[in-house]
């Protein structure tokens, strides 16, 4: 190992070491003894900030402190290279308990890629059904229920064992083994990787499949009736959502810039936005004009519309 190796090593321990001192509650995450890793600290990231700040100052000058993008609260310690300490703030315990389970061993990536093919979104603020509204041009996000953040229940879902999880698994091999368990896992779908190739956990995980040779005897197709089987309120709660997206729909086709010129004779496409902006702000409110594009006809609309707006 070189000499900036060995010294990038004793950084980011002695970094490690001070952080640790630093927060009355904080967690490392597992990362199989790679040199780069991630705290959970019990702190919001406004009183958090400071202190991790001063840990900087007081270190080599050329160790950056970055926020992370897509993850408001959390930031990353960079010490050349690709080398990092990543730490993320919870505000609470329940959220300090969740993002230690959601992020160790990566699973996350692992779990989120199986849960999109059915329809469901897993994140950081844990496993959520999402509803779209599609037009012709637009895809419109109109609704969310939020299933659980409870990673006994995620595991219970692949049908994998949650005491297993929490013994630990001291390589990624080890947690690949526990990972393949399930016969949810397409391996196909994990060898043949498209755009997700650059996550690193996935490249291990297409590796450990081809080398070992996995083949899924058991597999069953991971459907939305899987998750539903859990959590039988989602039936009446799609059902809702669905009908909001359709109302979505309506809505934009009876009032949008092509039914404006089509409507009005002699509006330019560039006063589209005024129109539009003009008659939404005549309204108290973005819900008091929601509201009544949704339940008025067209014809109630740009009557309405001509009372209100300069055209």
């Amino acid at each position: 190992m070189e000499n900036n190796e060995i010294n990038k090593e004793r950084w980011v321990h002695n970094f490690e070491s001070d952080l640790l001192e630093k927060f009355s509650v904080i967690k490392k995450l597992p990362n199989y003894n790679q040199l780069n890793s991630t705290f959970i600290v019990l702190s919001s990231k406004n009183d958090a900030e400071p202190t991790v700040k001063e840990l900087i100052d007081n270190s080599e000058p050329w160790i950056i402190l970055e926020q992370n993008r897509g993850v408001k609260n959390s930031h990353s310690i960079f010490f050349g290279g690709s080398t990092k300490v990543r730490v993320l703030y919870a505000h609470s315990q329940e959220e300090f308990d969740w993002l230690y389970d959601y992020n160790s061993y990566s699973s996350s990536v692992i779990f989120g890629k199986l849960f999109k093919k059915a329809g469901f979104k897993y994140n950081e603020l844990g496993l959520r059904y999402i509803q779209y509204a599609f037009s012709k041009s637009h895809k419109y996000e109109v609704g969310e229920y939020i299933l659980t953040k409870d990673l006994k229940t995620i595991l219970d879902i692949f049908e994998l064992d949650h005491e297993e999880f929490k013994k630990g698994f001291n390589t990624i091999e080890e947690f690949f083994a526990f990972i393949i368990k399930t016969p949810y896992l397409k391996v196909e779908k994990f060898v043949d990787l498209e755009k997700e190739a650059k996550n690193e956990t996935l490249q291990k995980l297409q590796e450990y499949l081809i080398l070992n040779k996995v083949q899924n005897d058991n597999y069953k197709s991971f459907k939305q009736e899987r998750v539903i089987e859990l959590f039988p309120v989602l039936v009446d709660e799609i059902v809702k959502l669905k009908e909001k997206a359709k109302n979505k729909i309506e809505a934009v086709n009876k009032f949008n810039g092509q039914a404006i010129m089509e409507t009005i004779p002699g509006v330019k496409p560039t006063d589209i936005g005024r129109i539009m902006g003009e008659f939404r702000d005549s309204f108290d409110s973005k819900e008091a004009f929601k509201e009544f594009i949704t339940e008025r006809s067209k014809d109630e609309i740009f009557n309405k519309l001509k009372e209100v707006v300069t055209l």
